[in-house]
């Protein structure tokens, strides 16, 4: 089964300068992902936007998701959906290192396109990657 691919955007805010370190300007980072993943709320909860395919990226460099995750640009969220029969679906979201914190708030109750049927409510959000005590 073949994906068609979409350029994405993430951009990371700008960080006021302190004693030791100047300060940064926004900067965004450019890498592919799943066609139509990224529209609408999805968009706005997750910091990720996808870049219309009329758009000239010729000096735009794509970077590998596995580099962006690694330096901290960007961060996994994976939410579990219900829908109307009970079934239960997962996916994994990309999620931009500023909006990780408001994450949660914004998508729980939003509704998702699922297989053929009407669609599937958010039912929880998690981070695989947060650190969690074993003791």
């Amino acid at each position: 089964m073949t994906q068609i691919l979409a350029r994405c955007k993430v951009t990371v805010g700008a960080v006021a300068a302190t004693g030791d370190t100047p300060a940064s300007p926004e900067e965004n980072y450019y890498f592919l992902s799943t066609y139509g993943v990224y529209a609408g709320t999805i968009a706005t909860a997750t910091g990720v936007t996808a870049e219309d395919a009329d758009t000239d990226f010729s000096d735009q460099v794509i970077v590998p998701v596995k580099a962006l995750l690694r330096q901290g640009v960007l961060g996994r969220e994976v939410i579990t959906l219900k829908d109307e029969a009970g079934k239960k679906y997962r996916k994994t979201l990309l999620v931009g290192v500023d909006q990780q914190a408001d994450f949660d708030t914004l998508i729980v109750d939003d509704v998702w396109p699922v297989g053929k049927g009407a669609g599937a409510r958010v039912f929880t959000v998690m981070n695989p990657l947060r650190v969690v005590s074993r003791r």
